[in-house]
This record gives structure tokens, C-alpha cells and sequence, in this order.
């Protein structure tokens, strides 16, 4: 079964690796545990002015 879960979580350096640091509250509510698999989408924050430009004024 999949549940859907937004959370915001931070990648750390993890010896020459990188690790995802899951806040507690998180592995307490859904009773995680080392080795469980999770599924999860990588999305990065979206700059819109590089989408749209940037807004000038006009002078008037």
C-alpha cells in the first residue's frame, strides 16, 4: 500500500555518501525502522523568474 506524505527532509554528508536525515516525529508516527524501504520524489524548488522573467517597473 502507498500512503501519500509530504515532508521537508535534509541531505547530509554521510562519510563519501549522502544520507536523507528524517525528523523523528516522522519515524515515530509511521513506525520506521533501519532497513524499511520508502519510496519518495526528489523535488527542487522552482525559481519562477526563470520561467518568467524579471518583473520590471515602468516608470510613469
Amino acid at each position: 500500500m502507498i500512503q501519500d506524505l509530504a515532508i521537508v527532509a535534509t541531505i547530509r554528508k554521510w562519510g563519501s555518501s549522502l544520507g536523507i536525515v528524517l525528523p523523528a516525529e516522522l519515524v515515530k508516527e509511521q513506525h520506521l525502522r533501519e532497513d524499511d524501504q520508502i519510496l519518495f520524489d526528489v523535488i527542487h524548488p522552482i525559481d519562477l523568474s526563470t520561467f518568467y522573467g524579471k518583473l520590471r517597473r515602468r516608470n510613469r
